[in-house]
């Protein structure tokens, strides 16, 4: 009675464990899409400013500006 009670209760921590982690998966790879795609927008908007920075000192150089 003990070893099927201890048995069982092995069983159900096992099971809680599983719920909790698959959650805590899902939860860091949804992280992870979310901080590649905002370190791409912030790469892209670096790589932006970078190129009008460019061209107005391109425009500043030629006289225009």
């Amino acid at each position: 009675s003990c070893h099927s009670l201890l048995s069982c209760k092995v069983s159900i921590e096992k099971s809680a464990a599983r719920h909790i982690g698959a959650p805590l998966y899902v939860i860091f790879f949804f992280s992870l899409a979310v901080f590649r795609i905002l370190s791409l927008f912030l790469t892209f908007g670096y790589l932006i400013i970078k190129c009008l920075g460019v061209v107005v000192f391109e425009l500043n150089l030629l006289g225009v500006l």
